[in-house]
């Protein structure tokens, strides 16, 4: 009969399986028009502490332009309405359709309904224009990838080759002392929008 050679752990070593989590930006397209970020952890899987990291790419839109869109999002929502939605909705002739509209954007619209930013909600301000990065690569989407991906240092080179090696595996006390004098070299990346910022700065020098 075969035996696994793993034992497993006693509760008391389970109480103390270090884990944390972490998300700092890698890298990004020259311009940052796109950026990738990266999230790790350490979690306790059965016992045992397991490497995890997944990576986001963002793609830079104008806001304003964003909620430009808007008016056409609600145009076809009234059009879609029955006719007794719709005088209801304009209070029984009281208000026209363009004053719904107007007030809907107003007071209910958010362009992240239509714009998808859940992973790389970074609202930024570039030459006074609000911008932010949609999401449009999330979970096992490798940044090496992409022909434009230019990492922050040298140490993404290092975080990424421990991904390759450890991922959704068990790691040893020596991989996890390994891994956070990788993330040492990482902690200033950990604020995101500031250092997207920083990066788009050096590009006009």
């Amino acid at each position: 009969m075969l035996h696994s050679k793993k034992q497993p752990r006693k509760a008391d070593e389970e109480e103390h399986v270090e884990t944390l989590k972490k998300e700092f930006l890698i890298g990004g397209s020259k311009d940052y028009h796109n950026i990738f970020t990266m999230e790790i952890e350490i979690r306790n899987w059965n016992g045992y502490p397991e490497f995890t990291a997944l990576f986001n790419e963002g793609e830079l839109f104008n806001i304003d332009e964003a909620n430009e869109r808007a008016e056409d999002y609600y145009n076809e929502l009234f059009d879609c309405m029955d006719a007794q939605t719709k005088l209801n909705y304009l209070q029984d002739g009281d208000i026209t359709r363009q004053d719904w509209i107007d007030e809907c954007i107003r007071y209910e619209y958010d362009y992240r309904e239509r714009v998808d930013c859940s992973c790389t909600d970074y609202e930024i301000d570039i030459n006074g224009e609000s911008c932010n990065y949609e999401t449009i690569g999330c979970g096992q989407h490798d940044p090496r990838d992409c022909d434009y991906f230019i990492p922050v240092n040298s140490t993404v080179k290092k975080l990424l080759e421990f991904w390759d090696k450890h991922h959704l595996k068990e790691i040893t006390e020596d991989d996890l002392t390994e891994l956070k004098k990788l993330l040492k070299n990482m902690e200033r990346y950990e604020d995101i929008e500031t250092e997207i910022l920083k990066n788009m700065e050096e590009l006009k020098k």
